[in-house]
């Protein structure tokens, strides 16, 4: 089967679920995936936001939200020691079921809609299960590869452009 994995705020004790993002939750499905994990992760992360043109949407609560915080990316097979033992941070072994379990707050859904504007993008969360992006038609292209329509819970893994 493999293993599944989930990027985790260790500070505020909120993750990222891939399925939420349109990717699956294999490492190697969450790595390469557009708009995705990724996007959604870096824009986590932005500590210099609004300071020049190309910068993120300034007025959106995502942008920086997990700038300076202690973030891992946990998988269902992790084991205590994967992660340093520190006061007040859960052992890694941990982690992904209390993720699965409502002990950490799953912040995917603020992302979808951040990144549903910054790609020009469309997402469509499914039944509950794998959720999908696809093209805005309303919206004009500004590269290639901001309109990649990711379908991997459908099983297809290619992209088009």
């Amino acid at each position: 089967m493999g293993q599944y994995h989930y990027v985790v705020n260790l500070d505020k004790k909120e993750f990222l679920h891939p399925h939420k993002l349109g990717c699956g939750l294999k490492a190697k499905e969450q790595i390469g995936s557009l708009p995705g994990t990724p996007a959604a992760l870096f824009a986590l992360l932005v500590c210099s936001n609004d300071r020049g043109g190309g910068d993120l949407d300034e007025d959106c609560a995502v942008v920086g939200r997990w700038a300076g915080d202690r973030i891992a990316v946990v998988g269902d097979y992790a084991e205590k020691r994967d992660l340093p033992k520190r006061k007040g941070c859960d052992r890694a072994d941990r982690i992904y079921d209390m993720c699965v379990k409502g002990a950490y707050q799953d912040v995917s859904g603020l992302l979808t809609d951040f990144l549903e504007k910054e790609f020009g993008v469309v997402y469509d969360g499914g039944d509950g299960g794998w959720g999908s992006w696809s093209k805005n038609s309303e919206e004009e292209p500004c590269t290639d590869a901001r309109h990649a329509k990711t379908a991997i819970g459908s099983g297809d893994r290619s992209t088009s452009r």
